[in-house]
């Protein structure tokens, strides 16, 4: 922790003061201070008149109490508060060891917050927020043996990158990492691609991802669309590591890191029969919540809008750009649906369409510049063409040139996108 401890020492008495400032010189890199505070020093007198919004500012509160009730004194405690209940002489003697104590405790605590922000942010996941520490925490934590993760969030919150990067923080990094997302597949064939398909007249057994011989570590994306039997299946195998191939009499046991993730509220789904209570149950136990980009904070958002900036301009080789104010304040200010998904694509999109060194607030290419492009090709008199060419560049600009998914989103098939781009002189 590089910053000096900042303390507050408030409404004590002229002669109290100095005694306390004089102990105090004996501890290194301190500087008194009146926000933004590490700890106060205080005597109960005074705690009792902040409100609940003030004592938060105070850092960790270190209370001189000697004549305090038994009720308030644990009520104290309760809130963290250090209580010395001394003749001020001793409390003097027993304050700097505690304070020494704590502050030597936070010190580390803060090397070891960097060091966990380091990991993570060379795997491409970025944050500074104590909530983003928690999470980085725990998934670095679980990350550790073969138990199964339950990955939790809004569309677009960076479930994937996430199971990503602790793949890369755990013991099988060596191992191959795969992606499946439910979406593309029918839901017919689930059950053979996941579970595999036991011996039958004129078929080979069949082991499915669930079953590979070979350790892996597997993600599946959108858990909801399994169909509930499947879920049932799923519940079983999480719960007793083994499970019975379709079709088959021999156990198959899991072999895998798995990691599962939906954006759906699976506790509303299973309350209306859609989603097994077994395996929300199971699910549960090893749940890992992945906050929305709003949750994040507007700080943290513009720290991710750099990030992402400086990424994509050194993967292109473009110039440095850098996030004018102007830009600033108009992100800090939009809504964004698709979370770090959206904001990556947008912060993309205006490094390529904006010039010089800045990216204004003017160069972002929001949703709502598109409405205002449809109305002014409107006001142009544009042909029936033209609006049917500009809004197929625009979706397949969102959807990153893959045409399939364009057609899926424009509710057209991709030989249409094929012909009327064709028709473009």
């Amino acid at each position: 922790m590089k910053a000096p401890l900042r303390l507050g020492l408030w409404a004590w008495p002229k002669a109290k003061k100095q005694a306390l400032l004089g102990s105090l010189q004996s501890i290194k890199h301190w500087e008194l201070g009146e926000e933004k505070l590490g700890a106060s020093i205080l005597p109960f007198s005074a705690l009792a008149n902040l409100s609940a919004s003030q004592v938060r500012q105070l850092g960790q509160i270190f209370c001189w109490a000697p004549e305090i009730s038994w009720e308030d004194y644990q009520d104290l405690l309760a809130r963290q508060v250090l209580v010395f209940r001394a003749p001020f002489p001793i409390f003097l003697q027993q304050l700097l060891p505690f304070l020494q104590a704590w502050w030597k405790e936070q010190i580390a605590l803060a090397q070891e917050e960097e060091a966990i922000l380091t990991e993570f942010a060379e795997l491409g996941l970025w944050g500074q927020s104590k909530l983003m520490i928690r999470l980085f925490k725990r998934a670095k934590l679980l990350a550790q043996n073969k138990d199964f993760v339950f990955l939790q969030g809004p569309a677009g919150s960076g479930k994937s990158w996430l199971a990503g990067a602790m793949h890369g923080l755990s013991p099988f990094e060596q191992q191959p990492f795969i992606t499946v997302n439910l979406m593309d597949h029918k839901r017919e064939d689930l059950e053979r691609l996941l579970f595999g398909q036991g011996k039958k007249k004129g078929h080979e057994r069949h082991f499915g991802l669930l079953s590979s011989r070979g350790f892996q570590a597997l993600l599946i994306q959108h858990i909801e669309l399994l169909p509930f039997d499947l879920q049932e299946l799923l519940a079983k195998l999480l719960k007793e590591g083994k499970y019975i191939l379709p079709q088959g009499d021999s156990p198959v046991f899991l072999n895998q890191k798995l990691y599962l993730s939906s954006s759906k509220d699976l506790d509303y789904l299973q309350e209306q029969k859609k989603f097994s209570s077994q395996l929300l149950q199971q699910l549960k136990t090893r749940k890992l919540r992945i906050p929305s980009l709003s949750e994040r904070g507007k700080g943290e958002l513009i720290q991710l809008s750099q990030q992402f900036l400086r990424q994509f301009c050194e993967e292109q080789g473009l110039q440095l750009k850098s996030l004018h104010k102007s830009a600033q304040n108009r992100l800090k200010n939009w809504y964004f649906s698709e979370n770090l998904r959206e904001l990556k694509q947008l912060i993309e999109r205006s490094a390529l369409l904006s010039t010089g060194r800045f990216i204004k607030g003017k160069d972002l290419w929001l949703e709502d510049d598109f409405k205002q492009e449809v109305q002014q090709w409107i006001k142009n008199g544009s042909s029936m063409q033209e609006y049917q060419r500009q809004i197929i560049r625009h979706q397949l600009y969102v959807q990153k040139n893959h045409v399939v998914k364009a057609a899926q989103a424009l509710g057209i098939g991709k030989s249409t996108i094929y012909r009327i781009l064709e028709q473009e002189e």
